[in-house]
């Protein structure tokens, strides 16, 4: 193989290579930034906010179906977060947030940026 072709060869592996790592590292950031929504979410109950937050303006509990299912709405003056418990688990769980205008909070990472009082330790 001449010169050109070997520095060719070497280019193409090197670039390959460059690539691959860069993927690898998206995937592995992608995976741990979904852990710690996930962790976040388990971690967010309506007790964990309201020692952090204090009493809710509001504290609306629907029971949704004959069996126990239900929803919880904790209303905060910046922020309303709902949660959801079903029969068979006992434990409530995050489902949805929105700002004090009624625009959707994207994730429960965020909520600290509306509820301040959540971001303390």
């Amino acid at each position: 193989m001449s010169g050109v072709v070997k520095t060719f060869v070497g280019f193409c592996v090197t670039v390959l290579t460059v690539v691959a790592v860069i993927s690898v590292y998206s995937q592995l950031t992608e995976v741990r930034a979904q852990k710690q929504e996930a962790a976040a979410i388990h971690h967010l109950t309506p007790d964990y906010v309201m020692s952090k937050c204090g009493t809710p303006a509001s504290d609306e509990l629907h029971v949704l179906t004959a069996n126990g299912s239900a929803d919880r709405e904790l209303r905060y003056q910046a922020a309303t977060i709902t949660f959801y418990k079903s029969n068979s688990d006992q434990r409530w769980s995050y489902i949805a947030a929105e700002d004090g205008s009624g625009n959707k909070i994207d994730s429960p990472r965020a909520l600290p940026a509306h509820l301040a009082c959540l971001d303390q330790k």
